[in-house]
């Protein structure tokens, strides 16, 4: 008796579980952890200043979504939104300070707590099925931009194959998850299934190395 109360309370005050979550807490989950790869790219000594200033106009994107995102996930699981956006508010201080150190370890703590939930893509099953449809999925959604990446512009397409090896999963699932969304051939929304994803992700990770495209 006294664990509903509990809950309950925790629902009433906006600290319920963050693990039990449908498609606005993974979105929000998946902005998060992208923001976090972008500013360890910024902090990175070897990036390029015409990158630089992408990944700070796309930051600043990112922030200005964050709000809304953080609001339709507190209201799919019915908490009250108040102590996220309090801390939605502490990045945009971090950043508009340009103290890229504290916004990394911010991140870091609301990746922990609102984790992009795809149990799916931490040991994904190697299968011929798959494989096959991740490389026709990669081949329709991604080769054009991202198998020849040009590097010459602010935003630019990476080899999504070293991506995947390189970054940590729980980025590279995040840039996927949320990387197909906002483009000519998808539209605002995802649509692809977790299934779909998951072929693509083990393509990425499994396709041999005369079908990885150029360096970026």
């Amino acid at each position: 008796m006294w664990c509903r109360c509990l809950l309950a309370c925790l629902l009433l005050i906006g600290l319920a579980p963050a693990h039990a979550v449908g498609e606005h807490g993974r979105r929000f989950a998946a902005e998060i952890a992208v923001m976090r790869g972008d500013v360890e790219q910024l902090r990175a000594a070897d990036t390029r200043p015409l990158h630089r200033r992408g990944l700070r106009a796309r930051l600043e994107s990112s922030l200005s979504l964050l709000g809304m995102l953080a609001r339709q996930q507190a209201q799919e699981r019915g908490v009250a939104p108040a102590r996220l956006l309090a801390r939605v508010a502490t990045l945009r201080d971090a950043y508009r300070q340009d103290n890229l150190e504290r916004l990394r370890d911010n991140l870091r703590t609301l990746m922990r707590d609102y984790p992009l939930s795809l149990p799916e893509w931490d040991d994904p099953a190697i299968t011929p099925a798959r494989l096959a449809a991740g490389r026709k999925l990669y081949e329709t959604l991604c080769l054009a931009c991202h198998h020849h990446p040009y590097q010459d512009r602010e935003n630019p397409a990476y080899n999504l194959f070293r991506q995947a090896r390189n970054e940590p999963r729980e980025i590279f699932a995040a840039r996927l998850y949320g990387g197909v969304r906002g483009v000519p051939a998808t539209s605002l929304d995802n649509p692809l299934s977790i299934e779909e994803m998951t072929a693509l992700l083990v393509w990425l990770l499994e396709a041999p190395e005369d079908q990885i495209g150029d360096a970026d």
